[in-house]
């Protein structure tokens, strides 16, 4: 196996990590010649500290590395290894690869005792039927909801995924989006489209907010976006298995001239002529020129402000 690792310097014996808030100094395996063997601690900065409790499958008991240049290409045995975490997690069959190849791995150099290697293993076996007993508790009551929801009469007038004949489920979303919109806001016109297999766009003019908008059609959402991790975290809920869902469901209200004046007032009402002068209207607004109103005193300018106001408006 071939690993690539980079080093500021080449031929240091040891390396050390003070990533640790505690101030402790760690010596690095990076370059570390002597076989990982059971009861030795591992670490990784995503789920800390864990103890070796299994070795699978090493042909060669002693790992070689070579440094080539400023950085390192590392050949390294063919062992796996079993990891249990002091969190209760385990990790199955990790590569020598993965965990000699540096950061964000470290290898210790303290091996623990049988009896803490027992007591690690027990709390794992505790967690593990744990987390087994509470997702059986949670499929039971997801079955339980799931089974409710096909009878249930206030979704009656909806269409289930069982029923669309081979359609996208997104056309069952955006029809069963459109049918409880109008039911909760009769009078007022939605656009409801399928964008592709996983998006649904709703957009209308004036009427109810967004935020009254999105508690009916946020439950058609599979999940959500994680922006921190660059993700999609998917959460089926019971009623997107029998009414559909979708990865997203996007919402735009666009403003008539109308509202935009009844925003112009409320703004005037509360900040007063000399910020909000008598001149200014929908058609300034519409056009963009109210963005740079009064940005000595709007960080972000009037039109942001007058945006918020609108956007809490119900026509």
């Amino acid at each position: 196996l071939f690993c690539y690792n980079y080093y500021q310097k080449q031929g240091v014996k040891a390396q050390t990590d003070t990533r640790r808030n505690s101030g402790e100094v760690h010596k690095m395996s990076t370059i570390h010649k002597g076989a990982l063997v059971v009861g030795q601690i591992v670490e990784t900065g995503r789920n800390g500290r864990a103890v070796i409790t299994r070795v699978h499958d090493r042909s060669n008991k002693d790992s070689v590395i070579e440094l080539v240049g400023e950085g390192a290409i590392v050949r390294l045995g063919n062992a796996a290894f079993d990891l249990v975490y002091f969190s209760g997690e385990r990790s199955r069959f990790v590569s020598e690869c993965i965990i000699r190849g540096g950061l964000p791995w470290i290898v210790h150099t303290e091996v623990v005792t049988e009896a803490v290697l027992e007591n690690l293993k027990k709390s794992a076996d505790d967690k593990e039927r744990q987390d087994a007993e509470a997702k059986a508790r949670e499929d039971a009551a997801f079955a339980l909801e799931k089974s409710r929801l096909q009878e249930a009469p206030e979704y009656k007038h909806l269409k289930k995924v069982a029923d669309n004949k081979g359609k996208c489920e997104a056309a069952t979303v955006s029809s069963n989006i459109r049918a409880e919109l109008k039911k909760a806001f009769p009078g007022v016109k939605f656009s409801v489209k399928k964008l592709s297999f996983d998006c649904v766009q709703i957009s209308w003019t004036d009427g109810p907010t967004k935020n009254e908008v999105e508690a009916i059609s946020d439950k058609y959402e599979d999940g959500h976006f994680n922006g921190m991790e660059d993700i999609y975290e998917y959460n089926t809920s019971p009623f997107n298995v029998v009414y559909g869902g979708v990865k997203y469901v996007t919402t735009r209200r666009d403003y008539s001239n109308e509202l935009v004046e009844k925003g112009i007032i409320q703004a005037r009402k509360q900040f007063g002529n000399d910020l909000v002068p008598e001149n200014c209207n929908a058609e300034m607004y519409q056009s963009g020129a109210l963005s740079k109103l009064s940005r000595e005193y709007f960080m972000y300018g009037f039109e942001t402000e007058l945006r918020k106001i609108i956007a809490g408006i119900k026509a």
